[in-house]
């Protein structure tokens, strides 16, 4: 099982550190074709259509949730996958994490993917345990739609599901409230 230490370095590698209060994030071309896994939410604009996909791996007890988008003539799939691990445990505690809900709203030309993730934290460590908490936090995709057959452009923001946060959305910037000072993060499509 992967760990979800490597997982979360791997989410930070493209998202914001911890430490930073505003950054950007990059959007990068969505990969023609088709991809595999069960559709949990989908929008339709114009002539097409965004649909966020569960690809369950069952042997690595986790799901990665991709996104689809089609103009009505080809499909595209984002680079950015986000996975959420069901459980996880190591150095003392356990992290049980699962998907509480996806919304997909089009705006002013962009596709905001949220996914809601809720989470326990228990701690092996008698000594340990006022550190046992609950959270909720949300992690974004956002895609610029597909314009006279150019590719999608998408990013994604991941805060982690170790500490709760919430996401507000104006125009292409996230603003992040949570346990550490309020993050601005802006997505460059």
């Amino acid at each position: 099982m992967r760990s979800l230490c490597i997982a979360t370095l791997l989410a930070t590698a493209t998202t914001t550190a911890i430490a930073d209060t505003s950054t950007t994030i990059r959007a990068e071309p969505a990969k023609p074709g088709h991809l595999a896994g069960a559709p949990i939410a989908s929008k339709a604009f114009g002539r097409g259509r965004i649909d966020v996909l569960d690809l369950e791996q069952p042997e690595l007890g986790e799901h990665d949730l991709r996104v689809a988008i089609t103009d009505g003539t080809q499909w595209w799939g984002a680079t950015a996958d986000l996975a959420v691990l069901d459980v996880d445990c190591g150095m003392g505690k356990c992290v049980h994490a699962a998907l509480d809900g996806v919304t997909v709203d089009v705006e002013a030309g962009v596709a905001w993917i949220r996914i809601a993730r809720v989470a326990e934290i228990r701690h092996s460590d008698p000594d340990a345990r006022d550190l046992d908490r609950d959270t909720r936090a949300t992690a974004v995709i956002g895609c610029a739609l597909p314009q006279a057959g150019a590719a999608p452009r998408c990013a994604l923001f991941d805060p982690g599901v170790t500490s709760s946060s919430t996401v507000a959305i104006h125009d292409t910037t996230l603003t992040v409230r949570g346990e550490l000072a309020p993050q601005t993060v802006e997505f460059a499509f």
